[in-house]
């Protein structure tokens, strides 16, 4: 159990540590040295990875409720069951459990995909508001012109 939440733990931080992904993709150091066509790049694959964190999500929430189902099904059938055998578990449990544990991994794993494009987003139409006409943005409450 120390092994698997170990291996965890490094697999997160190995996925969490994209903080500067800009610099992987463009090879720049500052957000800021990119240009429109860059931003509008980056601002097509973070859309891609919002869309697919989701969709992740989606999918592993469905797959752990499955998992649920199955082992709840199991457990109620179990007590009909007479002989020696009855009271273990079938396959249908471990079915169950492997669809219940792969479920909320896959959506540990779509929840971050989602917030870290969430955040990527932000932060290059952050960028992208120097392109516009007017240097402004909305719903910071100030609104600025150069």
């Amino acid at each position: 159990m120390k092994k698997l939440f170990t291996i965890c733990l490094l697999v997160f931080f190995t996925i969490s540590g994209n903080a500067q992904w800009y610099h992987g993709q463009f090879n720049v150091s500052n957000i800021s040295e990119l240009n429109k066509d860059q931003l509008n790049l980056a601002l097509s694959k973070s859309l891609k990875a919002i869309k697919a964190g989701e969709i992740w999500t989606g999918v592993g929430i469905g797959v752990g409720i499955t998992g649920g189902v199955l082992i709840l099904d199991d457990m109620s059938k179990r007590q009909y069951r007479t002989g020696i055998l009855g009271n273990l578990p079938t396959g249908e449990t471990a079915a169950g459990v492997l669809c219940l544990v792969g479920g909320i991994i896959t959506t540990v794993v779509g929840v971050h995909k989602w917030t870290v494009a969430l955040k990527q987003k932000t932060e290059i139409v952050m960028e992208l508001v120097k392109f516009k006409g007017s240097a402004s943005m909305y719903g910071i409450g100030l609104k600025i012109k150069f």
